[in-house]
């Protein structure tokens, strides 16, 4: 099947056409081929029939070794075929199987060694870096722990360390940390909000990307030992700017559902906060695989927005629902197969938890989201409607067969329904007084 885009980047648009089968239709057959430059002989690589994606080739340290991904259709079940370039056989180096999906990445490394090559795996529960030799066979097992490896950023083969991004210390920061092949760990980063690496060839220096939910993004130089030399960009006037507005401060919270489950989120509450009043509340959803809205880090594009309506009298809230990342893979792929009911208990779970609290005005909660958050926000208005006085959602999807893919691993959501009043008179029906 085929899909024509249309693309708005010239004077006249233009069309582009993808083979994409949608939700439900048969794929496109894909095969490898190799193509000998000096024989200009092609051979095609023999990887059995039971796949249906390959998400991913790469090659070896061996110049005649291909690493090819298969997967099959539920994308729960993964095989790395170490494949002769010459003779077009192969065979498995790695199985990997889940009861629900696997995330592809781009962390598979092969050494210079030629013995060994790292990958990254969930099958602990929590993603974490692995060593294993080119017989397939686990050679040592690098992080651990009930937390995620949230990045993988390389490895130094002349000092046998590694470096990598985790959520070690909470599911809404961010650290960035070294980890020696014989287990001796360092904190590179600051030991608190959200941050990001970018390591320099030979991992002698690295740019950490540092913010929290009150400090405005930050980026230094660092030494590898993780001492800051310099500051790039500290981002000092738009402290100064902030400082002329009467924002509130974001607090973080916690609560329990009535599942036993345990959610993270954010509240804005509106500047001269009185406890014994009660205020209209507005949530904001994105509840998605793959995102988190509840972070330890400077706002979204909607924080001022947010801040803005915390002056007009709304608290603003948003919680991280069963099947977001950062927390393991229970909690991130309890949705597998089943969209649509894990997130959206955990909302109304959230506006029972709110309409508890003195200060909210139980008539008064809305939903606002975006994308997925429009789909949550839309299914918060028809399963929550006992909760939720009003709603605005934002390109939500609405039939998952009209999905299409723009790039590997993004999804483009159909923009088939969006609410054309204005938000601010949507927010009207959430009267402050």
């Amino acid at each position: 099947m085929e899909f024509t885009l249309q693309y708005f980047d010239s004077l006249y648009p233009r069309n582009e056409t993808y083979k994409y089968p949608k939700a439900g239709e048969e794929n496109s057959k894909v095969e490898i081929y190799t193509y000998d430059v000096t024989t200009w002989v092609t051979k095609k690589i023999d990887i059995g029939r039971d796949y249906e994606y390959i998400p991913r080739i790469k090659w070896t340290q061996d110049d005649n070794q291909l690493c090819v991904f298969k997967m099959n259709r539920q994308q729960n079940k993964l095989d790395l075929m170490i494949c002769d370039a010459t003779t077009g056989k192969s065979n498995v180096l790695l199985h990997e199987e889940n009861k629900s999906f696997i995330e592809i990445n781009d962390d598979l490394t092969f050494l210079p060694n030629k013995s060994n090559f790292i990958w990254t795996s969930t099958r602990s529960g929590y993603n974490h870096i692995y060593l294993y030799k080119m017989d397939g066979a686990l050679d040592k097992q690098i992080t651990s722990g009930n937390y995620d490896v949230t990045e993988y950023y390389g490895y130094n083969p002349s000092t046998k360390t590694f470096y990598y991004q985790s959520a070690e210390v909470s599911p809404m920061d961010r650290q960035v940390y070294s980890m020696t092949i014989d287990g001796k760990k360092n904190l590179l980063s600051m030991p608190n909000g959200t941050n990001a690496a970018n390591f320099s060839d030979g991992y002698k220096y690295f740019v950490n990307t540092y913010s929290a939910s009150a400090i405005p993004t930050q980026c230094s130089v660092y030494s590898i030992a993780g001492k800051s030399l310099r500051v790039l960009e500290d981002n000092a006037s738009v402290k100064s700017e902030m400082k002329k507005y009467n924002l509130s401060k974001q607090e973080f919270f916690n609560f329990t559902t009535s599942e036993n489950i345990s959610l993270n989120g954010w509240m804005i509450k509106p500047v001269n906060f009185e406890a014994s009043k009660k205020y209209p509340v507005l949530v904001f959803v994105y509840g998605g695989p793959g995102v988190q809205t509840v972070r330890n880090a400077w706002g979204s594009s909607n924080y001022f927005w947010f801040e803005m309506l915390a002056q007009k009298g709304y608290v603003v809230v948003s919680v991280d629902n069963r099947g977001t990342p950062g927390r393991g893979l229970e909690f991130a792929n309890s949705v597998y197969r089943n969209l649509g009911h894990n997130e959206v208990n955990d909302q109304i779970e959230l506006a029972k938890y709110l309409q508890k609290q003195t200060y909210v005005d139980a008539n008064r909660i809305g939903v606002y989201g975006w994308s997925y958050g429009g789909y949550m926000s839309s299914l918060l208005m028809t399963k929550g409607a006992d909760y939720f006085k009003t709603g605005i959602a934002v390109a939500p999807v609405t039939n998952w067969r009209f999905t299409i893919l723009s790039i590997p691993n993004a999804i483009c959501l159909p923009h088939r329904i969006i609410l054309k009043d204005m938000m601010t008179t949507v927010l009207s029906t959430l009267p402050t007084n």
